[in-house]
């Protein structure tokens, strides 16, 4: 009976070693501004080429059909404009930090599955986060008013999806269940973090480059905001590594 019951109860699996600290700061940080320069680049490749003709004056005014039209198509160019931005930023981050955490497990299997997953999930994340949030914002902010509670609040939110889907893959890369909700949580919070400082920054820094839309008006913003983004996230899960009992073992 002892035997059975021993034969029959289950197996914990290990948890992989935890990866060397030396280094993974580093590594983290580069796959991190790759990923931002890679979907800096790509948004720029699209970057107004949806907009709509302008509205032509007949006479002394503008039909309100012909706004109202304007309108709509500027809405849909918008809205294209984040889904790829997004998109391509969300799947080439997750890539680059799944492949990362595999690197850092020493693990080539692990490595291709999570870069795998995060550009798949990345990709869509970000793409689909993009087009709600996009159409959110614009129907709710108020263009006469300054204050920043709606772009802070979809621009975290925003922000927030691609670290999950990052954090995700860097976690499924290293392996454990433990690590990945770490790595996973703090890809989420770094995310947020720098969201809510570039849109202080932003509005004092750049005062005239709308960096309250959900993509900016300057080039030189755009790319300081997918910087941020992607180092954030990667600071975020290089701080999720780090195991909490490891102290408290040691001793």
């Amino acid at each position: 009976m002892t035997s059975d019951t021993i034969d029959s109860a289950p197996v914990e699996r290990p948890m992989p070693p935890a990866p060397p600290r030396r280094g993974l700061w580093l590594g983290a940080l580069t796959a991190g501004l790759l990923a931002g320069l890679i979907g800096w680049i790509a948004g720029e490749r699209v970057y107004m080429i949806f907009e709509p003709t302008p509205a032509k004056a007949r006479g002394t005014s503008v039909p309100p059909e012909e706004i109202e039209r304007v309108e709509r198509e500027q809405l849909v160019a918008r809205t294209k404009e984040g889904a790829i931005n997004f998109g391509v930023l969300g799947g080439v981050t997750a890539l680059a930090l799944g492949l990362m955490g595999g690197w850092a497990r020493r693990n080539a299997l692990a490595a291709s599955i999570a870069a795998i997953a995060g550009l798949v999930l990345g990709s869509g994340v970000g793409t689909a986060a993009a087009v709600v949030l996009v159409r959110v914002f614009y129907r709710s902010v108020d263009p006469t008013s300054d204050s920043l509670i709606v772009p802070m609040l979809v621009h975290a939110t925003l922000w927030a999806s691609i670290g999950l889907t990052a954090g995700l893959a860097f976690g499924i890369g290293l392996g454990g269940r433990d690590r990945i909700i770490r790595v996973t949580v703090g890809a989420m919070l770094g995310a947020i973090g720098g969201a809510l400082l570039c849109e202080v920054l932003g509005v004092l820094a750049f005062p005239l480059a709308k960096t309250h839309l959900p993509v900016s008006g300057s080039m030189t913003t755009r790319l300081c905001a997918h910087l941020a983004l992607t180092l954030f996230i990667a600071a975020g899960v290089s701080f999720g590594v780090r195991d909490p009992n490891a102290t408290a073992d040691a001793a």
